[in-house]
């Protein structure tokens, strides 16, 4: 290098510090994940292989899925109590 000519530092890529620094940034109330809501579900199956009805539902060795605030306090009674039926109940995070 000669006397006349000048040192220039390299360039700055102004755009990576902003982006890492917003990656690394704490999340604010804004972006934080809401709560989880859980709901009680009841999982019902037919004892028996051609299907079984109770409570105005139709079951077979399928399944079924059903949410305990979409029935009747006498339709979760029906349900629990048929010795015809597996009932399964469960606590889901939604």
């Amino acid at each position: 290098m000669t006397k006349d000519t000048l040192a220039v530092p390299p360039l700055k890529d102004s755009a990576a510090p902003d982006t890492i620094e917003k990656e690394t940034q704490p999340a604010t109330e804004k972006t934080k994940a809401a709560p989880k809501k859980t709901i009680k579900v009841l999982y019902v199956v037919s004892r028996r292989a051609e299907g079984f009805r109770r409570a105005g539902f139709a079951f077979g060795s399928e399944r079924t899925r059903l949410v305990v605030d979409d029935l009747t306090a006498e339709q979760v009674k029906q349900l629990i109590e048929e010795p015809m039926l597996v009932v399964t109940e469960v606590t889901e995070e939604i």
